[in-house]
Formats: C-alpha cells, sequence, structure tokens
C-alpha cells in the first residue's frame, strides 16, 4: 500500500508539474500580434519573456531594426544573429483545441526573422525583471526574402553568425 502511495504521488506530482510548465508558454493571440507590428505571424510568450514570428522583406526587417533601436535602453543588451537559409515555425498563434486540450496544427509557417525580448530566468524568479534590463535577439535568416546587401543593422546591435555557413564549410574541408 505504501509502494501505491509513493507512485499515485509520483504520478500526480508529474502531472501537476507539466501542467504548469505548459501553462508557462503561451501562443500570441490576435491582440498580440497586431501589437508586434507589420509583418507579425504568431509568436509565444512566456514567463521570462516573448518570441515574436515575421515575414517580410529587408525593408520590412530594417524598420523592426531602426524601431528596436530607437526603443533600447542604453544598457541594454540588444544584438542580430544571421543565419542562413530558410527557417519555419509551429504555427504560433491561438488554435482550436482538441477535446483533450492538445492543439490542431496544419502546417508549419515559414518566418523570415524572430525578436526574443526576455530576462534572465533569475532575474524572473525574484520578480525585478527590468525593460533596460531585457535581453533582445533578433534572429534574420538570410536566403529568402531577406538580403544581405540590403540589410541596415543600426549600431546599437551587436551583431554575429550563427555558424551554418562556417560549419558547412568545415564538413566540406573534413571530407577531403
Amino acid at each position: 500500500m505504501k509502494t501505491l502511495t509513493i507512485l499515485f504521488t509520483s504520478v500526480l506530482a508529474f502531472l501537476s508539474i507539466a501542467t504548469a510548465a505548459q501553462a508557462l508558454t503561451v501562443p500570441y493571440g490576435q491582440r498580440q500580434i497586431a501589437e508586434a507590428g507589420v509583418g507579425c505571424v504568431g509568436g509565444l510568450n512566456s514567463a521570462h519573456g516573448n518570441t515574436a514570428y515575421f515575414r517580410g522583406d529587408t525593408k520590412n526587417l530594417n524598420a523592426k531594426l531602426a524601431l528596436l533601436a530607437k526603443n533600447a535602453h542604453p544598457f541594454q543588451s540588444i544584438k542580430v544573429v544571421l543565419h542562413a537559409g530558410v527557417k519555419s515555425v509551429d504555427p504560433a498563434e491561438e488554435t482550436p483545441q482538441t477535446g483533450f486540450g492538445v492543439p490542431v496544427r496544419d502546417q508549419r509557417v515559414p518566418i523570415d526573422w524572430s525578436v526574443l525580448q526576455s530576462c534572465s530566468f533569475d532575474k524572473v524568479a525574484a520578480g525585478i525583471c527590468k525593460h533596460d534590463e531585457k535581453l533582445v535577439i533578433v534572429d534574420v535568416w538570410i536566403g529568402a526574402a531577406i538580403l544581405l546587401d540590403d540589410l541596415e543593422i543600426p549600431r546599437e546591435f551587436t551583431v554575429q553568425s550563427a555558424g551554418e555557413l562556417e560549419g558547412f564549410a568545415k564538413r566540406h574541408a573534413d571530407t577531403k
């Protein structure tokens, strides 16, 4: 009986934690998509921040980067990470639920860039996440609608490569 009680309690605790963890990340609704700006196709809110997904051309991305730079606090960390190729994500907006609370997913959604705005977990846990402490990361996929030669990244951003091209070149060199 003691073993059964421990097993039952363990299963109940696991289900409670899994349900709580799922509740910490919530898809964007139509209002949040509209508030995110031109080109937003969805996003996710979580306890430590949010990620918005965008489609659009280089001109739209340049405008979004300029707006983020303009609104950034002087001590805020903002960066652009450049990726090679294309990217798609699961539909990241509120979708109909099945009878078991599982979202009905139609197909993946192509995106050209995403904007992550978050605080570190320790700041969130302490309840002291301030706007000027948020990290902003803009991931950009070069290859579909975004043209590298037309990209205008404000000086407030640091820029880094995600390493896909470097990794490809290294794998190719290793095969010789």
